[in-house]
């Protein structure tokens, strides 16, 4: 029977996390080409700065037209929980532009 130490289970959950991201994020893209719309998904976090712990959550900013925020929202969920990924997903229109700034400040991927 093989044992692993507390440190090498958060080590394999960050790996694993760290792959989540980035395929929750090339689900995001293709997501964002098809709509073919001026809308996008602002990364930013762990995730972004590619630093993704054992108890990391995806951070994104939903920045879509009106009439297509809510369907791209719902599109991140979608995407975190077939990845395994918790989300925490922010929705552009309620949120202040100076947080959005504030972001931007630190290391995010813009998708599509």
């Amino acid at each position: 029977m093989t044992f692993l130490t507390v440190s090498e289970r958060k080590r394999r959950s960050a790996e694993r996390f760290a792959a989540a991201a980035e395929a929750v994020m090339a689900d995001l893209s293709a997501y964002a080409r098809a709509k073919g719309s001026p809308g996008r998904f602002i990364v930013f976090g762990s995730a972004a700065s590619g630093s993704m712990r054992y108890d990391s959550d995806f951070d994104v900013i939903v920045d879509f037209p009106p009439g297509e925020e809510a369907a791209a929202y719902n599109a991140v969920e979608d995407a975190c929980g077939r990845h395994g990924l918790k989300a925490d997903v922010l929705a552009g229109s309620l949120i202040d532009g100076s947080f959005i700034e504030r972001v931007m400040k630190a290391p995010v991927r813009i998708l599509p």
